[in-house]
């Protein structure tokens, strides 16, 4: 028998109820999880959860019980603690006996990401990465945060990426580009009290007095007119690329996120996560099934597919050539844009560029302490304390979480 946990993830707490009143339920969730396994009589809903209960499935991990296979769309687990108490297993050794699939078949980049004091506690299926777009004639440099805040911010009549808030930037430039430059792991430290932080905040904090942009599809226009300096934006798969480059070509090149090191990196964003119960009594075969998903993506050949961890079919990914055009029906950066245009294939030149990103990612995972960042951060944006308040509760709070 097939023990199955289902997990409701929803945007308010009225969208799922678990009872038997079904007055607030959403069909699609609770409703086709029970349809798909009522057909499937080796399989048995065990137990039902909601995403505020994510903590529970935890502890349950954590007290040796849960399911075999763990698979996360995004992390939601606090993996940092499940891997340091055992809770989930090392997939290394798996990977380096599996006949099918290796740690050399997985992108360097990506490797390099999900490897953990030696060991993979889960691998994910595809990725993402976040990109800034910037003007072409800007100088090449890396540019600091608080760099980027003063640039993005300058002149009269500029506007702001409707993505871009000053607690949103500040998360995703440190989850993203420059966490390490705050906090020593192993020192168990962090140094958010700083003048270089605080001034931090207080630029960004002037990106909430800019006009924000309301829709997606002003981007474009604006960019090209000079009144909105940068852009942030995810790619997950060639077709966004084209997207990017129809809406802003000749005007915007794509490039890495600000950081102090001076380095070029990437936010990476990683999907489909998968691994094992350490308690689990079928193992191998929670192992199979994980080999057979990376195996399985091998068979992603469209365009709008989310690019792959796997190195040959990354390859194949972004060297799309096939028939030497491809045709966009939408581009939501360009409210302008006339549904089904001709796209050329990328270049050499522009496969190199797709490859290089994924050397140069960065991933810091610890919703803990980013929880923390967001409600201090917030508490100064909102006008409650000030800048110097803010980084010092930050950080003793931090030193707190890093320290246990």
């Amino acid at each position: 028998m097939k023990r199955v946990y289902t997990l409701y993830r929803v945007s308010t707490k009225k969208q799922v109820n678990i009872s038997e009143n079904h007055d607030n339920d959403i069909p699609m969730q609770r409703g086709a999880c029970k349809e798909f396994v009522k057909y499937r009589p080796d399989w048995e809903i065990v137990k039902e959860y909601e995403e505020k209960a994510v903590s529970d499935f935890q502890l349950e991990l954590l007290k040796g019980e849960g399911p075999d296979i763990l698979l996360e769309r995004q992390s939601f687990f606090d993996m940092n603690d499940l891997s340091a108490k055992g809770a989930v297993e090392d997939l290394m050794p798996y990977l380096a006996a599996a006949e099918d699939v290796s740690a050399e078949d997985i992108l360097p980049g990506i490797l390099d990401l999900i490897t953990k004091n030696g060991k993979i506690p889960r691998i994910p299926l595809s990725f993402a990465v976040d990109v800034m777009i910037l003007p072409e004639d800007m100088p090449q440099e890396v540019l600091t945060p608080r760099e980027m805040a003063e640039y993005m911010a300058q002149g009269e009549d500029t506007r702001i990426d409707y993505l871009v808030s000053p607690e949103a930037f500040l998360l995703q430039v440190l989850s993203g580009a420059e966490m390490d430059h705050y906090v020593d792991e192993n020192g168990r430290s962090s140094s958010f009290a700083g003048e270089e932080f605080v001034s931090l905040l207080e630029s960004l904090d002037k990106l909430g007095d800019l006009r924000r942009i309301s829709k997606r599809g002003e981007r474009a226009e604006l960019f090209h007119a000079g009144q909105l300096l940068a852009v942030t934006e995810e790619v997950n798969c060639l077709d966004d690329y084209f997207c990017i480059r129809s809406a802003f070509s000749g005007k915007g090149r794509i490039a890495g996120f600000p950081n102090s090191a001076g380095e070029l990196r990437y936010p990476a964003k990683l999907y489909d996560w998968m691994g094992i119960n350490s308690a689990s009594e079928h193992k191998e075969e929670a192992w199979s099934f994980i080999a057979f998903c990376l195996s399985y993506t091998n068979r992603s050949d469209n365009v709008a597919d989310r690019f792959v961890v796997l190195k040959d079919k990354f390859e194949q990914q972004i060297r799309y050539d096939k028939s030497g055009s491809y045709f966009i029906w939408r581009n939501d950066y360009d409210e302008n844009f006339e549904g089904w245009q001709e796209i050329a294939s990328v270049t050499p030149e522009e496969t190199g560029l797709l490859r290089e990103i994924t050397e140069h990612l960065y991933f810091y995972e610890n919703k803990s302490l980013f929880q923390i960042i967001n409600e201090e951060a917030a508490a100064f944006f909102d006008g409650n304390i000030s800048s110097q308040e803010a980084a010092e509760r930050m950080q003793n709070r931090a030193n707190l979480l890093l320290g246990e």
